[in-house]
Parts: structure tokens; sequence; C-alpha cells
């Protein structure tokens, strides 16, 4: 089935790719939506087949845009031709489509085949799916949470559990008063067996190694990224609130007019009062002045720190995705390795080379995007389309509250776009899923 599938996804077009990249994640999306439920007992009586639930809605009648569409416009594509591209997917036996009346109109719907998985999985270097005996991936999170625990109770309920865990033979876990599990003996030869296996079929799953050794993502490495975004959030905070208080305090001191002096023929009291009363209103409309060049200030100082912060989580991040690729630094190099980079940040938009490609289809297709953006080398073919770049018209409460909460200016273009490059990255280093989906362990048992 591999060279089959390698050969049938390097036969696509780039535009045919993209449409079977964005078909698979809805429908594994899909999947683990039905895994998780059934772990919670909500779909306990329902018997649908994959064959039905697996249908994907493409287009649909009226305005309104599909994920599908939605994901396919973030990619740049959405030039005319949705209905030719499904067929020649269609006749390499790679998805199912159809329509079928839907209100008035008719929906386009799109089902990937066996074929269509596997070839989208040669892509992502992904391993086939679970084979019989193996755990979900949500009961291999519960198992790594029981390990983790070290024999003390683990809160993880529903009946999808009880049957992963304690009815196996043996069972891997001890129900203790629901919804409380410890591991057991044989939970714990069943992590140290398998654990290389799972770490293939699961490499978003944070599971430490048996054996101790150098860790490929350690903590240190984790809490570096976090600290490069949170001074992001930081300086971002300070910015909004300082712009609040500025508003504020500008309205304070336009509300501190004069109150009119007294009448010519008022008597020596109604002047004294007159007199306080303006000697108040001064002192108020003063006090609002200070406050607001204060918090300008303020506004200006958060200003100055959102270029850096941003230029140092794109630095930081990138230096991370090199370690990733190229697996050359273990344990808390790895954090020192992106705090060294960060340091050595100049102007956000002052930009280190291009990542190279990884070899994962997704990988390699997000980060190029966001880095050509970010490097003014990627002009978008066609802009996104109005449902996705306007806000929806929302009336009555919703708009009072919009116009009670005025937010400050949008960052610079180039700044944002850096931002996004730095995002883009961390997503895909985040807890290590990167490391571990590029450099799986060598050891397999099953």
């Amino acid at each position: 089935m591999t060279g089959k599938a390698q050969a049938a996804w390097n036969s696509l077009n780039p535009r045919q790719q993209a449409y079977l990249h964005v078909l698979f994640h809805h429908d594994q999306a899909a999947e683990e939506q039905r895994a998780a439920d059934r772990a919670s007992g909500q779909t306990m009586d329902d018997w649908t087949p994959a064959a039905e639930w697996r249908w994907i809605d493409v287009v649909t009648p009226g305005t309104k845009l599909t994920s599908v569409q939605r994901a396919l416009a973030q990619r740049d594509v959405r030039d005319p031709g949705v209905g030719s591209t499904l067929a020649a997917l269609a006749r390499a036996g790679l998805i199912e489509h159809d329509d079928v009346p839907r209100g008035r109109g008719r929906a386009v719907r799109a089902k990937m085949t066996r074929t269509g998985r596997a070839a989208v999985r040669t892509s992502l270097k992904a391993p086939p799916g679970r084979r019989t005996g193996e755990l979900a991936d949500w009961s291999w999170e519960i198992l790594v949470r029981l390990w983790k625990a070290d024999g003390a109770e683990v809160r993880a309920g529903g009946p999808a559990a009880e049957r992963a865990l304690l009815d196996r033979k043996p069972p891997l876990a001890t129900q203790h008063a629901y919804p409380w599990y410890t591991i057991t003996e044989a939970g714990r030869d069943h992590y140290r067996q398998n654990w290389a296996r799972y770490a293939q079929l699961y490499p978003h799953v944070a599971a430490p190694d048996p054996d101790p050794g150098a860790d490929p993502w350690p903590a240190a490495a984790q809490k570096a990224l976090d600290r490069l975004r949170h001074a992001i959030d930081a300086a971002l905070e300070d910015r909004r609130a300082a712009f609040h208080r500025q508003l504020q305090a500008e309205a304070d001191a336009s509300k501190a007019r004069p109150p009119g002096g007294a009448a010519e023929t008022s008597g020596e009291w109604e002047r004294l009062v007159a007199d306080q009363a303006q000697q108040l209103q001064d002192l108020t409309a003063a006090h609002a002045r200070a406050r607001a060049e204060m918090a300008a200030r303020h506004y200006a100082d958060a200003e100055t720190r959102i270029g850096p912060a941003i230029g140092a989580y794109v630095h930081g991040a990138l230096a991370a995705y090199e370690v990733s690729m190229e697996n050359v630094l273990f344990d808390d190099a790895v954090a020192t390795a992106m705090d060294q980079a960060a340091a050595a940040a100049g102007e956000p938009w002052d930009l280190p080379r291009r990542p190279a490609p990884c070899g994962l289809h997704d990988v390699d297709s997000a980060l190029g995007e966001a880095w050509d953006t970010a490097a003014g080398v990627r002009v978008r073919g066609r802009p996104l389309p109005r449902q996705m770049t306007e806000p929806p018209q929302r009336r009555g409460r919703y708009r009072a509250l919009v116009r009670a909460d005025p937010q400050p200016p949008p960052l610079e273009p180039r700044l944002e776009q850096a931002w996004a490059l730095a995002r883009a990255t961390a997503g895909q280093l985040n807890g290590g899923t990167l490391r571990r989906s590029l450099h799986p362990p060598i050891r397999q048992n099953l």
C-alpha cells in the first residue's frame, strides 16, 4: 500500500494535493470527534456506519462558506474548478464524491477512501493506522497520565475508558471510586513495551520515554517558547490597557468645563462659591490631562516593546524548528539555543533564513507560506473572501458592547506578518510534536 499511496500522491498537482489535504484533516477531525463522543458516552446508541458519517460538505447552497472552502481559501486555492478537481481525485481512487439535495439547491460532498488517506499519510510521514489491540489516542493519553502519576489516582471517566483500560486481559488500570483510576503492573508493561510504537502513532501526545535518557523536548524548551510568546501578550495587554486609560482620561478632561461665573449682581457669598467651583473644575481638568499624558507614555512604551518581543519570538521559534529538524540538541540545550537566538534578534522583519523543508507537507506548506508573506516575497493570488475578513453584522446589545469597548489601532502589517510566522512555527513545535514526528523512536516491539 505504501508504494501505491506514494505513487498516487506524486501523480497529483499542487491544487489536487491541497484539496486532498484539506479533506483528510476534516476526515480525521470527524473520526476524532466520533471517538471522543463514544468515550464520553454521548453516542453509545448511535451505530451510524462510517460510510455515512465520513461524508464532508465541500459546497453548500447559498453564500455561506463551508469549512472546506475556508481552509482552501487560506491556502489561496479558490479559482473555479471544484467539480473537475473532485472528479480527478475520484478517478484516482482517492475520494468518492456526489451531490445531494439540500434546501432549494444541491450540496457537493466528498468522502476519503482508504487509498486517499494512505496517500496523505505518505506526505505527512505518518505511520499507518493503529492495529487491532492497540489503544486509540485518547486512551493512550489516559495511560500516559496514569504512568506519569506513578501509582497516584487519576480522574478519567467514561464508558469507553472502562472498556479500553479495564476490559483488557489483564487490565491496564484499576478503578477506585468512579471515576478514579491507578495504573496496574500490566499497564506499566504495556507502556514500556509499546511506547515506541505509540510515539509514532500519536506524536502529538507528550509521552515520556520509559527508559531514562536525553529528552528531545524537555520542559525547559516549552517554557522558553511560552516565555517568548508571553512577552508579546504582556506588551499587547499593556498597550490595550494604556489605550483605554488614555481614552477615559481624555473624556474626563472634556467633561471638566467651567461652570459659568456668577452674575455681577451676586453677592460676596455667591462669588466665593463660584470661585471655589471654578478652582475645583480647573484642578479636575489638570489631573485628567496629567493622567492622559501618563497613559500616552505607557502606550508608547508598550508599543516599543512589541516589535522586539515579536522579533525574539520569530528567531527563537525558528531556532527551535532547526533543532527539531536536525535533531542535534537535547535536554536543556534546546532551550539555550532558543534563548540565544532570541537575544540576538534584531528588528522583527529582519528574518533569519527561510526554514528548510522538513518533508512534512503540512508543515512545509504552512511555514513556507508564512515566511514568504513575512518576507514580502509572496502575494496572495486573490484576496480572502469577504465572509472571512469582515466581521458578521450584529445588532442591539452586541454593537453597543463594541462601541463601549474600543480597541487600539492594529499593528503595522509587517509586524502582524512576523508575528503570524512566529505563531505558525510555534504551533508546529508545541509539546515537541514536530520533533517526534520527524524523529520517532527507532525501537519497535509491535
